[in-house]
């Protein structure tokens, strides 16, 4: 999902009747950064940035202290510094003001040597964080944040968040099977409203032909307090017909209305086994690369693929996620672990186009080479790094004439 998409999907939340404060309570929750939710409202016309300004028009000595507050505030969050005085400059604070402030929250006089960019250069750099964060968040998005299966839940008529708010989503670990095969359905529940307490959730699944007959259906009941992960298999029947079927999931809780998620399932009958041309017993050329992990527990491979690379067994996190039948989950898988341990062989492996170039982007913009630039698939995304590239290279030649030291662009909250 593009930025551009978050802000339609998000601009039609709000036309439904929610809340800016419930719609940035569930974003976060599913692992947005905060520096995309606030430039999304920002460019709504809504919200107020990554920190809220304190007050202007006070005397001097009142505004020094309330910035100072405001500092440590935001500061014990995880804010930095770098982050928050250029936010506080263009809220229309005097510099003298806000060093001050720094000054008196950090315990340590500032000290600043600018380099005074021109206007052009910095609109440069702040589209290019911007396009930094939408390639983030299209990453997380193919982790299976707001993965589309699932639906806001509703909200109480008074515009509050009731205590029991759930979100549900379902997960295949293929999505074509034969009669008589076993699919594994990973179900994610997440408890979005104000409660803390524990409750029960009956879960009802069911797996349904064409004609929106059931013909697979069960119950089960989970305990949830802010959130529950389990995987559920259902059998295709041995004579199931070949036909597109729906895996559906259901999550009672004591709502305004259940929960539900679903995902296509594909059924056809498994090819027969193809006779061997090899005519001798000579053994062919093994292939290379990592091994493959065929993965037949209930765990998520993706995240035994990530511990794997965190470890630096970058080897054993391949395989895990090249054992992955679903194409899109592979590929999720592979971005991941790139991240992860910052190898970019890692984005070779993937099929996805789309997800293949974000891999690249994303290595690019964090380890700076461009090489990776002629690898990209699409031609925006080529001519976007040719541009970031350009931006780069104008911004080492400014450095280069100027006796000051440039300083440094904060990093996204998360």
């Amino acid at each position: 999902m593009s930025d551009r998409s978050l802000a339609e999907y998000v601009g039609g939340l709000l036309r439904q009747g929610y809340t800016e404060e419930q719609i940035r309570a569930s974003l976060l929750q599913n692992g947005y950064p905060q520096s995309l939710v606030d430039a999304t409202f920002r460019a709504l016309g809504q919200g107020q940035g990554n920190a809220p300004a304190p007050a202007t028009g006070q005397q001097p000595s009142s505004a020094a202290g309330q910035l100072a507050s405001y500092l440590r505030t935001y500061l014990n969050q995880g804010y930095q510094v770098e982050q928050l005085r250029p936010y506080l400059l263009d809220q229309g604070y005097a510099a003298s003001d806000v060093d001050a402030a720094i000054g008196a929250a950090t315990g340590q006089p500032v000290i600043r040597h600018e380099v005074h960019m021109p206007g052009a250069t910095v609109a440069k750099l702040a589209l290019l964080l911007l396009i930094a964060a939408a390639l983030v968040f299209g990453l997380l998005y193919f982790r299976g944040a707001f993965a589309g299966n699932g639906s806001p839940a509703p909200v109480s008529s008074d515009g509050s968040t009731p205590a029991r708010l759930l979100d549900v989503r379902i997960s295949l670990d293929k999505t074509t099977a034969a009669p008589g095969d076993k699919v594994n359905a990973q179900i994610e529940a997440t408890n979005m409203g104000t409660s803390n307490g524990r409750y029960d959730v009956a879960f009802s699944y069911q797996l349904v032909d064409s004609a929106g007959t059931p013909i697979v259906a069960a119950t089960t009941t989970r305990a949830i307090t802010t959130s529950l992960s389990f995987n559920q298999p259902v059998t295709v029947p041995a004579d199931a017909p070949e036909g597109s079927y729906t895996v559906e999931v259901s999550a009672d809780y004591g709502g305004a209305s259940p929960a539900s998620a679903s995902q296509q399932l594909t059924v056809q009958n498994a090819a027969a086994p193809q006779p061997s041309q090899n005519t001798t017993n000579e053994t062919g050329p093994q292939p290379t690369g990592p091994p493959i992990v065929i993965v037949t527990d209930q765990s998520n491979p993706t995240d035994e693929a990530t511990a794997a690379a965190k470890a630096g067994d970058s080897a054993k996190a391949e395989g895990i996620c090249a054992g992955i039948k679903n194409q899109a989950n592979h590929d999720q898988c592979l971005s991941l672990i790139a991240m992860t341990d910052e190898q970019v062989s890692h984005c070779t492996a993937i099929i996805g186009d789309e997800e293949r170039d974000a891999c690249y982007m994303a290595a690019i913009l964090r380890k700076g080479d461009y090489s990776y630039c002629a690898k990209l698939v699409s031609p925006d995304k080529k001519q976007l790094c040719d541009n970031v590239q350009h931006i780069g290279t104008l911004e080492n030649s400014t450095n280069t004439t100027q006796p000051a030291t440039q300083p440094s662009i904060g990093s996204f909250a998360s």
